[in-house]
């Protein structure tokens, strides 16, 4: 595993966007252990944000069916 390719930020508002997702179908339960896992972008370990990025490039690099 090298550097991450996804951002600590853009990390954290991929949750964010999950937050709200849950806060709109009435899933406070959800929205509030997202919310607390990642408070901040210092929250997110680096072992958690290579995997995530290995990962992103893994799935980018298979063909969409069609």
């Amino acid at each position: 595993m090298g550097k991450p390719a996804v951002s600590r930020d853009a990390f954290r508002g991929l949750f964010a966007f999950y937050a709200a997702k849950a806060h709109h179908n009435h899933k406070p339960e959800g929205e509030h252990c997202l919310l607390k896992l990642f408070g901040s972008a210092e929250d997110i370990p680096d072992n958690l944000l290579l995997q995530w990025s290995d990962r992103v490039e893994l799935l980018g690099s298979e063909p969409l069916a069609a």
